[in-house]
């Protein structure tokens, strides 16, 4: 209404349309004003509608931007390396819910150019010196903000002090994090693609050999069979008989082969259980052969159990030995032998 007073003012002073400019903004009719009441000069009025505009436009740009002038914040500072896009007025958010804005942002040429960021969060907002500010990104486009994540702390800190920095990964980043692998493999796929259609290309003319190859296999195999195909017919019902003869014969053979069967089963009965008692007869013969020779009974008894008839028989090939050692030495002693059957004489000794 301010501004409709200023507006009918200026235009009744200058135009003399008062009546019509009453009736058209206020709806009600209005008195004409001489130029003499009036006691302010064109000058002024201008410069306080261009100064109401500029306000008006001033405050309701702020107020678009998400700057609310009726409820009271409190400023903190918070010190990034980089800020990958964010700029002035980007929202503050608690859980997805904005609680302020970026007030400012200063360059520090003393902090290996670090980017100091002010924020404005409303003061019912109260910050532990356990909070991170997260520097993240809003939506699929990626407008970036800041996330404050509050935690418990020791101590809630007062407007101006620094929050600790964080970054959180952003979705353009994780896909281009899960993008990078498959378009390194796709890059793999396309440089082997390439690389078989070039080493294709170089083989154009043996492929196109082998394919004449085949075809012509094809066409004397197609040939082959045409010319043969009242053979192969009679190949295949010869088959036919001689499987249904052989069905037929498999029924036959079916009983015979059972009883052979039975046969052989009682076969190996009867001869298991003969070997079976012929070999408990011998480990019966032979634990009594044992148990004499344990007990020394018998000449294999006294031959493992007495030295005696060790002792006589070495004794004896030692005789032995002696008397084949002395036959060797002097033969004419034990043998006798003449041409002409003379006898030597027996000197007897006195």
């Amino acid at each position: 209404m301010f501004v409709l007073q200023i507006l009918n003012l200026y235009f009744c002073h200058n135009l003399n349309i008062a009546p019509r400019l009453s009736v058209i903004l206020q709806g009600t009719p209005q008195k004409t004003r001489s130029n003499n009441n009036m006691k302010i000069s064109k000058e002024a009025k201008v410069g306080i509608l261009a100064i109401t505009c500029f306000v008006i436009l001033y405050y309701g740009f702020n107020y678009l931007k998400g700057m609310n002038f009726l409820s009271p914040t409190n400023q903190y500072v918070i010190v990034y390396d980089k800020l990958d896009g964010l700029t002035l007025s980007n929202p503050v958010q608690i859980s997805g819910l904005r609680v302020g804005q970026v007030s400012k942002i200063a360059l520090l040429p003393n902090k290996q150019y670090k980017l100091a960021v002010t924020i404005s969060v409303n003061d019912d907002i109260q910050l532990t010196n356990a909070t991170t500010a997260y520097l993240g990104s809003t939506g699929v486009l990626g407008t970036k903000c800041i996330v404050l994540d509050i935690k418990k702390g020791t101590k809630e800190i007062a407007a101006g002090d620094t929050l600790v920095a964080g970054t959180l990964q952003d979705m353009m980043s994780i896909l281009s994090s899960k993008a990078e692998p498959m378009l390194n493999s796709i890059d793999s796929i396309t440089s082997n693609l390439n690389a078989l259609l070039a080493e294709y290309q170089g083989m154009s003319g043996e492929v196109r050999k082998i394919m004449t190859n085949v075809q012509n296999m094809t066409a004397n195999f197609n040939g082959i069979a045409a010319d043969n195909r009242q053979n192969i017919k009679q190949i295949t019902d010869n088959a036919a008989i001689i499987s249904k003869d052989l069905v037929a014969s498999q029924k036959k053979l079916e009983p015979i082969l059972v009883k052979m069967n039975t046969f052989a089963d009682s076969l190996n009965a009867i001869k298991m259980a003969g070997t079976v008692n012929k070999a408990n007869v011998l480990l019966g013969e032979l634990n009594k052969t044992m148990t004499a020779i344990n007990q020394q009974k018998g000449s294999a008894g006294k031959l493992v159990y007495n030295d005696s008839l060790y002792n006589n028989l070495n004794k004896t090939l030692e005789d032995l030995d002696k008397l084949f050692i002395d036959l060797k030495e002097q033969p004419k002693k034990y043998v006798h032998f003449s041409i002409f059957g003379k006898k030597e004489k027996v000197v007897e000794k006195k």
